[in-house]
């Protein structure tokens, strides 16, 4: 028999293991055992997932015979989530604000920093011994840790005058 004399059933669809192939299949009516294949196009469109949001991969399988299904399948693509680097710090200079920051490395555009205003105890110097003046920057965000930056302050210096001699009148 001619194919044309067979009676091909509607067709069923599939896909190949990994999506990257489709196939419509029509079996003849009649139980003869003909099958006809019919690979089709995939065209895939890919979506990355980001930190903030899923991704996916989505297949379309089309056909060159008119009346056949469009078949599709779309495979998710969990999001990543945020992996935050290290905490760097920053002072300004004359140590009464320091600034927390961290960049997450699966986007350098996320980051999170905060500014905190320091607490300054100051140790004043004696003769005897220097002072310290103790800057201290306290963050409320998880994962910042506290921060301390010291600076010595000399110890006060005897201040003498000249010393001056006078001779009394009778250069006694």
């Amino acid at each position: 028999l001619d194919i044309l004399e067979h009676n091909l059933s509607t067709p069923t669809y599939k896909w190949n293991e990994d999506h990257t192939k489709c196939f419509m299949i029509l079996t003849c009516s009649y139980g003869c055992g003909i099958v006809k294949e019919n690979e089709g196009h995939v065209k895939v469109e890919k979506v990355e997932a980001s930190c903030e949001k899923d991704g996916y991969i989505k297949y379309t399988g089309t056909f060159d015979i008119s009346g056949s299904e469009t078949l599709e399948y779309t495979e998710p693509i969990v999001k990543t989530g945020h992996k935050y680097g290290e905490v760097k710090y920053t002072w300004n200079a004359d140590y009464t604000k320091c600034t927390a920051k961290q960049v997450c490395e699966n986007d350098e555009t996320h980051i999170v920093e905060g500014t905190v205003d320091a607490v300054i105890t100051t140790v004043e110097p004696t003769y005897d011994a220097k002072g310290k003046k103790t800057f201290t920057a306290t963050f409320t965000k998880e994962g910042f840790k506290a921060q301390v930056h010291e600076t010595e302050i000399p110890a006060l210096n005897h201040e003498y005058e000249e010393v001056k001699y006078e001779w009394n009148a009778d250069h006694t």
